[in-house]
Order: C-alpha cells, then structure tokens, then sequence
C-alpha cells in the first residue's frame, strides 16, 4: 500500500493504525519501520506512546549491544526483536541487506519511500541501494508492506510508476 499525502497530516499515524490493527488479528506477527536515521527516534516514541507497540531501533550505534543481548548466537537482531525501527542507511549497506531480508518481519513500513525508488540509471549508488532493499523486501508477497512518501511525483508517470518497480 502506497500512502502519499502532504507533509504533517499524519501518514505516521496512519500506517501505524494499520500496523496495530493487522499485529492485533494476528495477520502479521513482527513490524519493522525502515526510515531515515533522524525518524528512527521520532517513530520509536509514536509506536511506544500511541499504540504500545515496544521496537527497538537499529543503527550502527546501539547494533553492538542489541547483539550482545541476545539469548543465544545462532540468532540474529533481525529474529529476535520483535518490533524494529531501523535506519534505511544501515539495512541498505550490501553487508547487511543479505541478512536484513533472511530475517525481515512480515510487516515493513518504508517511512520517506521517495528516496527508494528506481531512479533508472541516473540515480545515486546511495538511492540504488536504497530501492534494492525495497525491492528485495517486496519480493515475498505474503509480506505486507506500507510505503509512506510526502513527495508528489509531480506529474511525471515514469517516476511514479517507479514506485512501483518493486
């Protein structure tokens, strides 16, 4: 699902009432927000406060001690959390996008999706990376993804559709 709408009128909130109600029937079990590394803050604490919903965010930072906290070393950050928040800058990088998917949730919101779309070949490495891993995470059909944009796509069809090209 595509939600695109203005800047400040509640696509955060609104993905994550369907987050909410889609963990509460059971038809996905472990949520996981991709967003850049200055929302991760932000959606930890609209989750935590709003809908109860307890992510630990991933970054390069705390990935050293969410690591040793685990139960046991045949698991990985990604299996064991249940709810994450992760900064689309780590999970991109080509060392980490391989176990990212091996072990995403069945539920992903991709919070600024602009920045992920196919930019055909005049895009950044950055913004290809960014919609490999996007594109990677679509791939399972029987996983629900949300994609979250306030940038129109100003009446450009092939960019649009490149939404899409996942």
């Amino acid at each position: 699902m595509l939600i695109a709408d203005n800047v400040g009128v509640g696509k955060t909130i609104e993905a994550a009432l369907i987050a909410r109600e889609l963990l509460v029937r059971g038809d996905a079990l472990r949520l996981c927000v991709i967003c850049p590394s200055h929302l991760c803050d932000q959606w930890q604490a609209e989750l935590e406060t709003k809908f109860h919903i307890h992510a630990k965010v991933v970054r390069t930072s705390p990935w050293a001690r969410l690591e040793r906290d685990l139960p046991r070393r045949d698991l990985s950050v990604y299996e064991h959390y249940r709810h994450l928040v992760i900064t689309v800058d780590f999970a991109k990088r080509d060392s980490r996008r391989g176990a990212f998917v091996a072990h995403c949730p069945d539920l992903v919101i991709v919070d600024e999706a602009h920045t992920a779309k196919d930019s055909g070949r005049v895009g950044s490495h950055e913004q290809q990376q960014s919609h490999e891993l996007v594109h990677a995470v679509a791939k399972d059909q029987s996983r629900h993804l949300l994609l979250l944009t306030a940038t129109p796509h100003s009446g450009i069809e092939g960019s649009f559709s490149r939404y899409w090209a996942c």
